[in-house]
């Protein structure tokens, strides 16, 4: 699994909240063997650590059990890495973390399979405690793998590596507020505002999470970071719009944020990106504790694409239409060796391609493709032959002459880019329109504004 920052994953380090009775265990019969260091492979872990059990109360001998994340941990390092820490209740508990009062001893009784067995003494606990892992302590593999929480290419950072978890304890001072959290997700959401028009200006927009904390204005800031790109299918290459500050909405809501881009053009597609420089993106105040990145420092994914929109283009036939433009049938050349794919298609009067039918200068090797698909390859065209009308039924045929030298049989894929056109109706009735896929911009693996149309199978 790989963790996408930012936007759509929630933040690895989930807080769990256990509540229970006295136990009374006093640790004498734990089995301590595995406390020597296991040689292992270097790296870095990227599972956070969790509580597996712990219903402690305020007395002695309390058994908290820690999920490390990794096997073969390095087990003289925790005494170093995990602090237990008393809580009490800051002055505004419904957006300040809990105030640090003091650490709560422990000693560890055992490790088995990663997970860590420590004995603390609860008498003077609150509830809940809180206890952190330090990413710059914890080992595992004879020091030579840490934590990577923030899955970036650096393990063992401060704050960014770092584990918070909470545990109940009953009996404990009562205490209140938020969880510590160092990768908090800043982003809600990020995203076109939809359907994009074609005759008046576009939007995008941009939730803050935590507005409620932190109410900087982010609207001169937000707009530095990130970029929307139009795809241009004849380079093949994305350029960057000019955006603005929506001056009539600026802020829609709480942390909400929009910002402007020129009319759309039909057809076009259009991507919402975090640029490369947001790596310097931080929060203005401290968010659960920590001043916030919206990235981690080393990432190196990005620019990353966060939202994607193609408008619709009204002179594009549907892929249904596409579909039912042709039939299909098989033929050879007068050797009987060359295989040659026969569309026939309507020309009549109020026809999906009009009585005027396909541009057939449109119809050519560049814009048609035909894809075997036992062998997946492409086949090459040796040519194509445009018969006369059939003036009984109204219709034409498209002949396909593929390479004589590909003798293989199966399934042939037609695909169509939207370059072949139709010419519509002589009179008024069906416009002219385009066969393709306008929201395909993709060169793999079938080519960008490609559609796969009909198929027909030899022998």
């Amino acid at each position: 699994m790989k963790r996408i920052y930012v936007f759509i994953i929630a933040a690895l380090s989930a807080a769990l909240v256990l509540a229970g009775c006295d136990t009374g265990f006093t640790g004498t019969t734990l089995d301590t063997s595995a406390l020597t260091k296991v040689q292992q492979n270097s790296g870095t872990w990227t599972t956070a650590p969790s509580i597996v059990s712990g219903n402690p109360s305020n007395s002695t001998g309390q058994i908290i059990q820690i999920d490390l994340g990794i096997t073969n941990i390095d087990a003289d390092t925790i005494p170093q890495a995990v602090t237990i820490y008393k809580l009490e209740s800051p002055t505004t508990p419904a957006t300040q973390v809990y105030t640090q009062k003091g650490t709560i001893p422990y000693t560890v009784a055992g490790v088995s399979g990663g997970v860590a067995t420590l004995l603390a003494n609860l008498t003077d606990a609150s509830d809940p405690i809180e206890i952190k892992i330090d990413s710059t302590k914890l080992t595992a593999n004879k020091g030579n793998t840490k934590m990577n929480l923030d899955w970036d290419l650096t393990a063992g950072e401060a704050q960014d590596d770092d584990a918070y978890l909470y545990v109940n304890v009953t009996g404990g001072t009562a205490a209140t507020g938020q969880q510590r959290d160092p990768r908090a997700v800043i982003f809600s959401g990020a995203s076109f505002v939809t359907p994009l028009s074609i005759t008046a200006n576009n939007s995008i927009q941009i939730n803050y999470t935590y507005f409620a904390i932190d109410d900087t204005n982010y609207s001169d800031i937000f707009i530095n970071y990130f970029a929307v790109e139009q795809y241009n299918v004849t380079t093949k290459t994305w350029t960057a719009l000019a955006i603005t500050k929506d001056t009539t909405n600026t802020n829609v809501g709480a942390g909400t944020y929009r910002y402007t881009f020129p009319a759309a053009t039909a057809g076009a597609t259009y991507r919402l990106v975090i640029k490369s420089n947001s790596k310097d993106l931080k929060t203005s105040k401290e968010v659960l504790g920590f001043i916030q990145k919206a990235v981690p420092q080393d990432n190196a994914q990005l620019p990353m694409v966060i939202d994607t929109q193609t408008v619709p283009d009204a002179t594009e036939l549907s892929w249904a239409q596409q579909i039912a433009v042709f039939s299909t049938s098989k033929g050879s050349d007068s050797s009987g060796a060359n295989k040659v794919i026969e569309l026939t298609y309507s020309v009549a009067p109020g026809s999906t391609t009009g009585d005027k039918g396909i541009d057939e200068t449109t119809f050519t090797k560049d814009n048609v493709k035909i894809y075997h698909t036992v062998n997946n390859v492409f086949v090459p065209i040796s040519r194509i032959v445009f018969g006369p009308k059939n003036g009984s039924t109204n219709e034409k045929t498209i002949y396909i002459y593929l390479d004589p030298a590909y003798t293989s049989n199966g399934a042939f894929e037609i695909y169509m880019n939207t370059s072949v056109k139709t010419l519509g109706d002589a009179t008024p009735g069906i416009t002219a329109k385009h066969f393709g896929d306008s929201s395909n911009i993709n060169e793999q693996p079938y080519g960008v504004g490609f559609r796969m149309v009909r198929s027909v199978t030899f022998p």
